[in-house]
């Protein structure tokens, strides 16, 4: 019984902590940030979200930042690049 207690504590501690990390997806459609935002908070602390994301999740990153590297100015929105 308290082995049982105990491994569903640890369970629910493990799924808070995980539920509040911050993903590559959720820093990629926040629409507050711009481009340059975006790669910072993705890249800080030595790469800690990207290195903590899913293979799937680096490669739509990194196809992402490849499209839009050339398309928009610098320091600007997303959105600048369809305006033109």
């Amino acid at each position: 019984m308290k082995r049982t207690i105990f491994i569903m504590i640890v369970c629910l501690i493990s799924g808070i902590l995980k539920s509040n990390s911050q993903s590559i997806t959720d820093v990629i459609i926040c629409d507050t940030l711009t481009y340059i935002e975006k790669i910072a908070t993705i890249e800080n602390d030595s790469g800690s979200i990207f290195k903590n994301s899913s293979a799937s999740e680096q490669k739509r990153y990194n196809r992402w930042r490849a499209f839009y590297d050339y398309r928009v100015n610098n320091g600007e929105d997303i959105s600048s690049y369809y305006l033109l």
